[in-house]
């Protein structure tokens, strides 16, 4: 191994470690338990530059929900169950159960729920890289809704490096304490209907959600950061690398002379 060999692996022993710092400094303990509910309007919105084009069926009938309920099962650890209620404006219901993993986002429940207690530019599921999960939040602010007012994370995210679509766009706002999506907005174009844009938006109506250990610790709060160990750590081998090699090829001079 030569010296730019060495450096390009601590290098990335180094980004290991900062990951792995990142993670393990953040809390994900839910912020909510069995029995919580909140429930959210929903509504589905089109629109075209095809003259031709006509709205979807699936975009009206989505627009026959009048409301989504989510009832916590179960939040254990990282995972958190979920029972979704959608009822219609005709009265009907439908029920299932849906889940998340609060370290990496899997589940069909992402994006209802992320760790409790998060700040400006730490990262919403973090163990969820490799399946685009993950987001940094990217602002805290204050905003009012028909409970009262909520200290609020928000993230917005415009994706284009997609297969099936030109673009996804998200705009989400979260409770700070709990985190539970209050609000959520996605607007996409889909490459096989590059003419039509579909936008959907979740908003909050009715939050019930006892406050848990987790949502009433302060962030301040959580595991210290082991950061400057880390780097210590590192410019250590980095050191002892470069010396063990320029040795090496000390000793290599010396036998060929």
């Amino acid at each position: 191994m030569n010296l730019k060999s060495a450096v390009k692996a601590a290098a990335s022993f180094l980004l290991f470690l900062m990951f792995i710092n990142i993670v393990s400094s953040q809390a994900f303990t839910p912020g909510v338990s069995s029995g919580d509910t909140f429930t959210y309007t929903f509504c589905a919105f089109w629109s075209s530059t095809d003259p031709e084009a006509s709205v979807p069926q699936d975009i009206l009938a989505m627009n026959e929900t009048k409301l989504i309920k989510i009832t916590v099962h179960q939040a254990v650890g990282a995972m958190v169950i979920m029972n979704i209620t959608k009822e219609f404006v005709n009265g009907t219901e439908i029920s299932s159960q849906i889940w998340v993993n609060l370290l990496s986002g899997e589940g069909d429940g992402f994006g209802l729920i992320i760790a409790p207690n998060l700040e400006k530019n730490i990262i919403a599921y973090p163990m969820g890289f490799n399946m685009s999960n993950s987001f940094v939040i990217d602002e805290e602010l204050v905003k009012t809704y028909p409970f009262g007012k909520r200290e609020v994370l928000h993230h917005t995210e415009n994706k284009t490096s997609l297969s099936d679509y030109r673009y996804i766009y998200y705009d989400m706002y979260f409770d700070k304490k709990t985190g539970v999506m209050l609000e959520w907005y996605v607007e996409q174009v889909s490459r096989s209907a590059p003419k039509d844009k579909t936008a959907f938006l979740w908003t909050i109506k009715d939050f019930n959600v006892k406050e848990s250990e987790s949502s009433t610790q302060p962030a301040e709060e959580q595991p210290t950061s082991q950061w400057p160990v880390t780097l210590a750590v590192v410019a250590i081998f980095i050191l002892a690398v470069a010396v063990l090699i320029y040795r090496k090829k000390r000793g290599e001079r010396r036998r060929s002379g």
